[in-house]
């Protein structure tokens, strides 16, 4: 059985390549004043599809969910209440982003402002949330489970989220980085 971590790590690896495409996009558009609408569309997806739905879904409908079944020291479940409104923060930039989008389409040209400072915090945020987890939150998470949770887990991840949708969303980044 594979660790059930590894998918959201590897899942991390791909978010990051991704917020590396995403930080220069952001300059150029900085730089030229004006709306990759395209990439605009990209980011939407990749952050709504992939990062919330498919991500933050296998975070929060199935690990979280059996973590709050179980013990967890004060820590943990800070780290768990920090992670959810984290999550929360991506659902609100990706909702201002699509509103900015389309003020900035209706000719509100300061959307742009709104939607590059959004895009910028995601960028200051998320690598630091990917860090949180990889390196502490799901190490120790997974001590709570025992092998029949864990494969569970696995199981609900690749049935909720199959893994055609996780290589969808590689073939873009590596779209993005070919560019």
């Amino acid at each position: 059985m594979q660790n059930p971590i590894n998918i959201l790590i590897e899942e991390h690896k791909l978010i990051t390549r991704f917020l590396s495409a995403l930080e220069v996009k952001v300059k150029e558009m900085e730089t030229e004043n004006r709306l990759d609408e395209q990439f605009i569309d990209i980011i939407t997806d990749f952050f709504g599809s992939f990062i919330d739905r498919s991500h933050h879904g296998k975070e929060e409908d199935i690990f979280f969910k059996i973590l709050a079944q179980k013990e967890l020291d004060a820590e943990m479940k800070e780290i768990i209440i920090k992670l959810e409104n984290e999550h929360e923060m991506v659902r609100k930039y990706i909702s201002q982003i699509i509103k900015s989008k389309s003020a900035y389409l209706n000719g509100d040209l300061n959307a742009l402002k709104t939607i590059i400072l959004d895009l910028n915090a995601f960028l200051k945020l998320y690598p630091q949330h990917i860090k949180i987890e990889n390196d502490y939150f799901f190490e120790n998470g997974i001590k709570y489970l025992s092998v029949a949770e864990q494969e569970e887990m696995q199981n609900k991840f690749n049935t909720l989220h199959p893994p055609a949708i996780l290589q969808k969303y590689i073939a873009l980044v590596d779209n993005l980085e070919a560019k």
